[in-house]
């Protein structure tokens, strides 16, 4: 068993200002640091910690609730160990201390530290960026995401606003989510311009973006169809709204597909050869698997980081949300999702499981069969 580190570090990171408490093996408060968010407040922490821990910041062992931030990355570069915490378990620390629901910040430094001496199994190490390919992975990923849920919201606004003026349109495209549509709406924002986009304009357009499904003649059916009855000025307000979300949406669908390209030669440069010559890279390996393209191959590879080969399969579907949490009592045994989670993680594990059970014959034996229940001659159901 590893010897104690002398020193537990306590730090409650805000906005503003941080609080930082230090204690000694024995639980005695050593000293207590308030320093401001900027680079002079978190130099003076590093050097308030070598003062009272005589330059050993190697034993110090640090808590906080964030894996990541300015904070974790000084104190990771100082050489401290630091480690982070479910707030929600920070939560369960604090009331142990004190049944009165008493919260403040130098009060949740004490608690991290004190946790960190007593209860170091239910931190988590946070690890360190050692390659700068995982950190640019890991944003590419996130940043497609909100990108995504951009221009779904930006989407949904359209599609509204056509539900209440054009409905018809929406019968081309009924979740308004598609770039061709855009650019029609953009050459006939108004029924009087629809009136008088010729045949021949919107055939090019469908060539151009390659859309075959639909005639231009029913786009032209669909455009020339009677609006809805609107009081005046409401066709003008809706053209006005148009010029300010296509353009919009337009660009958040190019980004979109600048940053799925970037991610896929993030993935490229990653795949590299492994530690023995003749064997594949972790890239190479996933992306072996049925299911698992490359958004789910770069998730799993961003949230989890380089030590995903080494990882035990226990801990990763903890923190995937894929292990399930079992309520058992009594007679009462209940078997719910886990919900504290990494969430990315989690819908990558999904969507490989739903394309998995698709492609794999033994991933699909896995799904249990539906037992039909079928009526006897007696009338009672059976299996």
């Amino acid at each position: 068993m590893a010897p104690l580190a002398p020193w537990y570090l306590g730090v409650d990171w805000g906005s503003v200002q941080h609080h930082s408490c230090l204690q000694d093996a024995t639980g005695h408060v050593v000293a207590e640091c308030v320093v401001p968010h900027s680079h002079a407040g978190l130099a003076t922490l590093i050097a308030w910690l070598r003062t009272h821990t005589q330059d050993a910041l190697a034993t110090v062992a640090a808590a906080i609730e964030v894996p990541t931030g300015p904070v974790v990355t000084a104190l990771r570069d100082a050489g401290v160990d630091v480690a982070h915490i479910n707030p929600k378990q920070l939560q369960r620390c604090r009331e142990r201390a004190t049944a009165a629901g008493v919260k403040d910040d130098r009060r949740d430094a004490w608690t991290l530290a004190t946790a960190r001496r007593t209860d170091a199994a239910a931190f988590h190490p946070v690890p360190r960026d050692d390659d700068p390919r995982y950190v640019a992975l890991r944003e590419l990923t996130r940043l497609e995401r909100e990108l995504l849920e951009s221009r779904e919201q930006l989407t949904q606004r359209l599609r509204t606003q056509l539900h209440a003026t054009q409905p018809a349109l929406l019968t081309l495209v009924p979740a308004a989510d598609e770039p061709w549509l855009w650019t029609l709406l953009t050459l006939a924002p108004t029924p009087a311009a629809a009136a008088r986009l010729r045949p021949s304009r919107i055939a090019a357009l469908l060539r151009t973006h390659r859309i075959r499904r639909v005639e231009a003649d029913t786009v032209l059916t669909a455009l020339r169809t009677p609006p809805l009855p609107a009081a005046p000025g409401v066709v003008a307000a809706h053209a006005t709204r148009l010029a300010y979300l296509l353009p919009q949406l337009a660009l958040l669908d190019a980004q979109h597909r600048d940053c799925t390209r970037a991610i896929t030669q993030a993935l490229a440069a990653l795949d590299t050869p492994s530690d023995d010559p003749a064997g594949p890279s972790d890239v190479a390996i996933l992306l072996s698997c049925a299911g698992a393209g490359a958004k789910v191959v770069s998730t799993l590879l961003a949230e989890w980081g380089a030590d995903l080969a080494t990882t035990p399969l226990a801990a990763l579907r903890a923190y995937a949300g894929v292990a399930p949490v079992t309520k058992a009592s009594g007679k009462h045994r209940l078997v719910v999702m886990r919900y504290a989670c990494n969430h990315a993680l989690r819908n990558a594990m999904y969507w490989w499981a739903q394309r998995s059970i698709t492609l794999d014959a033994d991933a699909r034996a896995l799904i249990p069969r539906p037992r039909l229940l079928l009526p006897d001659a007696a009338g009672a159901a059976t299996a």
